[in-house]
């Protein structure tokens, strides 16, 4: 596959995603809907970011949010909005806004900071509230575990791939390293 055409397939799978997620959301029940959507874009999404202008850029950490919360209103959007926040959201709070003190005393302005608060809420907060919307039984959760747990089992044989051959099935399905090759050596192995 040449650079060209793999980056052309990054470009694909990052376009595809929504709709994909769309219809998942279609075809599924919500929360299995919503896991294959974020284990979709977890573990198998490109690292491509594409810049939307202002606030925001679409990659791997926000398209999930994006499309799964795009997918909830659509379907749901009842459920977003009988949502009552609770003293446990109040870390996951805190820790989106802390951009704006940050932003403020380093002296980058209220901009940067509102900038750093949509980054955070996109990658973080969105899919917090996700889980707090969809997992609120224990049947829900005992899914969500189970569905974590079989997503580390699919990638099992990737990692020892890449533990034995190097990390290159990022390059080898997409076209490029996400980083410096060198960052991934780690003694005699790699990370």
């Amino acid at each position: 596959m040449t650079p060209y055409n793999a980056s052309l397939l990054a470009g694909l799978f990052m376009a595809a995603y929504v709709p994909l997620t769309l219809v998942f959301d279609a075809t599924m029940s919500r929360q299995r809907a919503v896991l294959f959507s974020m284990l979709l874009a977890v573990m198998f999404m490109p690292f491509v970011s594409i810049d939307l202008g202002g606030f925001v850029e679409f990659n791997r950490a926000t398209a999930l949010t994006i499309a799964v919360f795009f997918g909830v209103l659509l379907r749901d959007p009842e459920r977003v909005f009988d949502f009552r926040p609770r003293w446990i959201d109040l870390p996951i709070l805190i820790y989106c806004l802390v951009p704006i003190g940050t932003s403020v005393v380093n002296g980058l302005g209220l901009y940067d900071g509102l900038s750093g608060v949509l980054k955070q809420v996109l990658r973080f907060g969105g899919p917090y509230f996700i889980g707090r919307l969809f997992f609120t039984h224990a049947e829900h959760r005992r899914l969500l575990v189970r569905a974590v747990v079989f997503g580390a089992l699919i990638y099992v044989p990737f990692c020892l791939w890449e533990i034995r051959m190097s990390p290159q099935l990022h390059k080898q399905v997409y076209g490029f390293y996400q980083h410096e090759f060198v960052q991934t050596i780690r003694g005699s192995s790699y990370r």
